[in-house]
């Protein structure tokens, strides 16, 4: 199989699955069907039916690219417990693709500005802001992420749209997934202003592309995988407490 071959998985929510992509397009895809609780055992079951459909092995992948979260904190340790040991197995490097930027990548929108929104529970939302990149060099992706992202509640969501100008409200697109029914209530709840755009799509062939980007501009096999939680986990926050 010639090309810079993928293997991208989402672990980070009901939604995710196993994807095995060739320079940005799917080969096999498995979409996860069962519950999000199990991925330490599902993962690897839909791993193995995505390398059969591609008709390659583990030796055949150039990089190994995981959802680093927002999202489930065990899903995401699963995820890249697996592609970090995958990497050491196989000599391959790895890399941590926010779900965040996955969404808009899968998106494309047109605006100059994106919003990201995720579920986060407890009555917050994951959200991250997005600006078209000026350059012309397209290997650093359309859109670049303000920072990590905040986990809001939905009145800072509202004063957060409330702030921008007349400017950035006509050139903004917020970005849900179609599952994530709390995420789309806010356009009407809050009414948030600008366009919106729903998703379908699971996110393992944009996580594929923002990797195969991350790995041309930081080559290095041994870059550490880091955890993009956002938010602390509950036990976090009991023990703190």
């Amino acid at each position: 199989m010639n090309g810079m071959t993928v293997l991208a998985i989402d672990t980070t929510g009901p939604d995710g699955g196993v994807a095995v992509c060739r320079d940005g397009v799917a080969v096999s895809l498995v979409r996860n069907t069962r519950p999000a609780n199990i991925y330490s055992v599902s993962l690897f079951e839909m791993v193995e039916h995505a390398l059969i459909e591609a008709s390659i092995g583990f030796g055949d992948v150039n990089l190994f690219a995981a959802a680093n979260g927002p999202g489930s904190f065990t899903g995401i340790r699963v995820g890249l417990a697996a592609v970090q040991g995958w990497s050491k197995a196989f000599g391959r490097p790895a890399r941590g693709v926010s779900v965040l930027e996955a969404m808009v990548e899968t998106a494309q929108p047109r605006t100059n500005l994106a919003i990201a929104l995720l579920d986060a529970r407890r009555g917050e939302f994951f959200l991250n802001i997005f600006r078209r990149a000026q350059s012309v060099d397209l290997s650093l992706g359309l859109y670049q992420p303000a920072q990590d992202g905040w986990a809001l509640e939905p009145h800072a969501i509202r004063d957060l749209a409330e702030k921008m100008s007349p400017t950035e409200i006509a050139s903004l697109t917020w970005v849900v997934r179609e599952s994530d029914l709390a995420a789309a209530s806010l356009r009407k709840t809050l009414s948030l202003p600008g366009q919106w755009r729903t998703i379908r799509e699971p996110l393992m062939v944009a996580i594929a592309r923002i990797g195969q980007r991350a790995l041309t501009q930081e080559p290095d096999l041994n870059q550490p995988l880091d955890a993009l939680y956002i938010r602390a986990s509950d036990a976090e926050l009991h023990w703190r407490g």
